[in-house]
């Protein structure tokens, strides 16, 4: 049963094109500009936002890239600028600006002013650029070279790590691979190859995909593509756990709660799309995802769900406590309130990023007290039997998160005392 009464707070409203806000309103202040100084001590870490009333930035893992002051993200196209940089403040996260396909011709000028933006309101927030080229009908490929003017853009607008503008690395492109992670290589310091590849590398490649990195030496991000989670395939957990072993680091962008995972086992960063669009990348579709769809998480069950499949759902069993969510937003309500808000995408968006930055902060206190895989084990167990009550409640209608049992079975047992 939801623990919680309705959150009677007020809620701020900012709208956008393609998709609105609910915030904190403390969050919508504007924070006092300061100096570029990032504290990379975990205990001691205080930003200009928190110092402004807004929250302290996360750190989940032990890996966090250098002068970050978070590793957790979330992914976001740059239309977005006034709700992201409201809840980077609001709930101590890091945001991945994706330019969309239908700015590519001027992505340049889209980007600065998404970093530029942001940096008013959150001077020292942690934020990363991607060209976005890899996806839709006419992306762009790995044998095409990661370009130097890309670089140059992310470095002139501040930022302290540089994303390549990469190509796609289909299945077996073992060429483009290596001319993406040399060309990188070449671009100096503070570079990150971005790596979108096919799930066939994490599948069935995993150990060739590591050793290419090592080979070149240089931190990679990885973005997977597959038509559905490209973690419920087999071998695609157990893969990204190999990967995350190399010798340099490793992120995990345009994710979902698998970035949460990534971080237990040592990612450098992960970053949860605001859409389904941006939670993996979609094979050949200009676009990708349904961007009307409304979803969001459901964060007892470490899954996303739509509006329309949740109210079904829902209907089974009112009172079930998979139903609810205690992050900052919700406040132990029940999620039906989404639907109910004058923007239920908006609401959706807010609540999914609320919602991952308290998952991300219980499974830090988790890693401290343990270590990152047994944590992550232990909130994907208990997710996992969530998922199998609402499966039955539903008669088989909920699809339980197959990549839970892949997380559970990668874990390696305790080292002996």
């Amino acid at each position: 049963m939801c623990a919680g009464s309705p959150n009677t707070g007020t809620l701020v409203w900012a709208s956008d094109a393609d998709l609105g806000v609910v915030a904190h309103p403390h969050c919508l202040e504007e924070a006092p500009l300061t100096n570029d100084s990032r504290d990379s001590d975990r205990t001691t870490d205080t930003t200009s936002t928190e110092r402004a009333g807004g929250a302290r930035p996360i750190q989940v893992g032990q890996h966090r890239l250098e002068g970050m002051s978070t590793d957790l993200f979330v992914q976001v196209p740059t239309t977005l600028i006034d709700p992201t940089r409201a809840l980077i403040a609001s709930e101590g996260v890091g945001a991945v600006y994706s330019v969309p396909w239908q700015s590519r011709t001027h992505r340049s000028a889209v980007a600065r002013t998404a970093a530029d933006q942001t940096r008013k309101k959150c001077p020292e927030a942690a934020l990363l650029l991607d060209a976005n080229l890899y996806s839709g009908r006419q992306r762009k490929v790995a044998t095409a070279e990661p370009t130097r003017d890309w670089i140059t853009v992310q470095r002139s607008a501040g930022l302290t790590w540089a994303l390549t503008d990469s190509g796609y690395v289909a299945k077996g492109d073992t060429a483009g691979l290596r001319t993406t992670l040399k060309t990188a290589a070449r671009f100096g310091g503070q570079v990150i190859a971005a790596l979108p590849i096919a799930s066939w590398w994490l599948s069935h490649a995993a150990d060739s995909l590591r050793s290419e990195i090592n080979a070149h030496g240089i931190p990679v991000a990885l973005m997977v593509e597959d038509t559905d989670d490209p973690f419920d395939r087999t071998n695609v957990v157990t893969g990204l756990v190999h990967v995350l072993t190399a010798d340099v680091p490793v992120l995990l962008l345009r994710s979902d709660t698998a970035g949460l995972g990534a971080l237990a086992y040592g990612a450098a960063g992960a970053a949860m799309g605001s859409s389904t669009t941006y939670r993996h990348i979609y094979p050949d579709i200009g676009g990708g995802g349904t961007s009307g769809s409304v979803s969001f998480i459901l964060p007892e069950l470490l899954a996303y769900t739509s509006l329309t499949a949740f109210e079904r759902h829902y209907l089974k069993d009112k009172s079930h406590a998979a139903w609810c969510c205690d992050c900052a937003l919700c406040g132990g309500r029940d999620l039906t309130w989404i639907r109910t808000a004058d923007i239920p995408k908006a609401a959706a968006f807010s609540h999914s990023v609320s919602a991952v930055a308290m998952l991300g902060r219980g499974l830090a206190t988790a890693i401290a007290a343990h270590n990152g895989p047994q944590a992550w084990t232990a909130m994907c167990e208990a997710a996992h039997e969530s998922n199998i009550e609402i499966e039955k409640l539903t008669g088989g209608d909920w699809k339980r998160k197959r990549a839970l049992s892949a997380w559970i079975g990668a874990t390696p047992e305790p080292a002996a005392a």
